[in-house]
């Protein structure tokens, strides 16, 4: 996992990012402008209470995020992967009276069904962007040893998390 980030969708300026976690990740504007922009969906009925999961990827034009060591089939040496929850609430203080959020978590690994549990029980309390929930689950995840074959159990916020990795039987090829 490189970062996560919380962008808010601000009606006179469209979207924009909240917040950066950990601080020290420098992406570039190029790519802070397309996480930001990947991270709202294209439509949401204002009817739909439940959070919008969905994920996206750009390619890394961030010089300072080296992708250094990936785990082949699973990582990617060039593309950052994008994992989001998008949640919309009533907030009569704003102009269209919703307040929009989406929390996307960043990595050159994708696991969206593993990226997905992280964020659900990182927005379970009801907050999409707590800035004390999003620093203890960067340190857990950095104490979790690099992606590879086999199944991990991972502490994760209070509770293991499984995470488990093969070799494919059919590698992907490049299509011609």
């Amino acid at each position: 996992m490189i970062a996560f980030v919380v962008c808010n969708f601000n009606v006179d300026l469209g979207p924009e990012i909240e917040l950066i976690y950990p601080p020290d990740v420098h992406f570039s504007t190029s790519d802070l402008s397309a996480i930001c922009f990947n991270s709202f969906p294209e439509r949401h009925d204002t009817e739909v209470q439940d959070d919008l999961c969905f994920q996206f990827s750009i390619h890394n034009g961030s010089p300072d995020i080296r992708l250094d060591s990936p785990c082949p089939p699973y990582g990617s040496p060039s593309e950052l992967y994008g994992h989001c929850i998008f949640r919309q609430e009533y907030d009569d203080n704003t102009k269209r009276a919703f307040s929009q959020k989406s929390l996307v978590l960043i990595s050159n690994h994708d696991f969206p069904a593993f990226y997905l549990d992280i964020l659900r029980k990182l927005t379970r309390s009801g907050l999409i962007s707590d800035p004390n929930a999003l620093e203890a689950a960067c340190s857990q995840v950095s104490s979790w040893p690099a992606p590879s074959v086999g199944k991990h159990e991972l502490p994760f916020m209070g509770s293991l998390l499984i995470l488990e990795m093969y070799v494919p039987l059919y590698p992907l090829r490049e299509l011609r």
